[in-house]
């Protein structure tokens, strides 16, 4: 792929342009592809930017888009290339990843390299939603039906997943605090019964206490948000830094990667049944919140089918302004509720989301339906800002004319 690179120290600006790309990965049966780029700095993602889809091509030309990010010299520039497919899960054709720390930017960028793997780490996934929107000018009604979600995944206070955080974690600092249990104990063990034997029946049972209390502990903290960790203790004087780091290292090594899926596995099925989702959608005029509609709550599934339909009036005039808002939230009865996704749709969106609200557009009283991956709370909000509700006054206007 050829790409440039322009920062403008005056605005502080960096100007990111995808030139061309040249024998990509053929993702359709016909042996092509319908790729576009999406672009967006690293650590702090957020904001994402997207190239058009250019269809059925494996050279598509170039276009430009632009990022402001203060420390820049710390980010990483990451341009991936996707394949659209309107009806199913966007797959990746490969990705770039640039550190700007290692970049010259006495003048101005322009090279080809060749794309790499994607990196397993990247962005996790909340899951998918299905809608369609019909839009009918002469009766200026604007339809949208929540058709299905799948693959949604329980959300912390923080935003991030419960599941996946708190297995990680749980696991982590379960082998911390089973090994400190353990050395400790096997220490005072090693005394009575000789050194090798107390250590070692006791650093096996920490482990084992560890793990189990380590993933209640990880899941705990990551689903209520209200567990602090304090591994601040220190163990006995005589035991070494060196034989603690590497009694840890070996020890998560020895923990198999076929453990660690089978109770991701077996955890993610017993949270499904904790996750009762709901859908929100909201319209936002002018970026003022205007009108809003929820679905009914379907119980216990991490892939609910709803088909429900809302319809909402929305003159020709309005539908230029107006932002369309969809958000996955788990109901909960004893706490708030938690916000699992949310994407949002309008003539100030990007990528797939401006791309399905200008086919409705340009296809009037047709519906048009499309998947699309959920993104956090933060992100939509970071590009959205909604403001408060329209006023009343702006709603009802002869009420101007009784103030005067």
């Amino acid at each position: 792929m050829l790409y440039s690179l322009d920062y403008n120290a005056a605005q502080s600006e960096l100007n990111v342009g995808i030139k061309q790309a040249d024998s990509l990965k053929a993702m359709d049966l016909g042996g092509s592809s319908d790729p576009y780029v999406k672009v967006y700095l690293c650590p702090e993602k957020s904001k994402t930017f997207e190239t058009k889809v250019f269809k059925s091509t494996l050279n598509p030309p170039s276009t430009t888009t632009s990022l402001s990010k203060a420390s820049l010299l710390k980010s990483t520039v990451v341009m991936q290339v996707f394949d659209f497919n309107r009806f199913s899960k966007h797959n990746m054709i490969g990705e770039l990843r640039l550190q700007m720390s290692s970049v010259d930017w006495n003048h101005v960028i322009e090279e080809w390299q060749d794309l790499g793997e994607p990196a397993k780490f990247e962005e996790e996934e909340l899951g998918e939603i299905c809608f369609s929107l019909r839009y009918v000018p002469s009766a200026a009604k604007l339809t949208v039906v929540i058709l299905e979600a799948k693959n949604l995944k329980s959300m912390d206070m923080g935003g991030s997943s419960g599941l996946e955080k708190g297995l990680e974690r749980g696991l982590e600092k379960g082998l911390e605090r089973g090994l400190e249990k353990g050395l400790e104990k096997g220490l005072q063990r090693g005394l009575e019964k000789g050194p090798e034997k107390g250590l070692e029946k006791e650093l096996e049972k920490g482990l084992e206490r560890g793990l189990e209390k380590g993933l209640e502990w990880g899941l705990e903290r990551d689903l209520r948000g209200d567990l602090s960790w304090d591994l601040s203790r220190d163990l006995s004087r005589d035991l070494s830094r060196d034989l603690r780091r590497d009694l840890r290292r070996d020890l998560r090594r020895d923990l198999s990667k076929d453990l660690r899926r089978d109770l991701r596995r077996d955890l993610r099925w017993d949270l499904s049944w904790d996750l009762n989702p709901y859908v929100k959608v909201q319209l936002a005029l002018d970026k003022r919140k205007w009108k809003k509609r929820k679905t009914s709550m379907k119980k216990r599934t991490l892939n609910p089918y709803y088909n429900e339909s809302f319809t909402f009036d929305v003159t020709f005039e309005q539908i230029q302004r107006v932002n369309l808002v969809i958000s996955v939230w788990d109901h909960d009865a004893m706490t708030r509720n938690d916000a699992m996704g949310k994407i949002f749709l309008g003539c100030e969106a990007s990528g797939n989301q401006l791309r399905h609200w200008a086919d409705m557009l340009s296809n009037p009283r047709r519906p048009v339906a499309q998947w699309h991956g959920l993104l956090t709370a933060e992100q939509v909000n970071s590009t959205l800002t909604l403001k408060k509700k329209i006023p009343l006054q702006s709603k009802l206007p002869f009420l101007k004319d009784m103030k005067s």
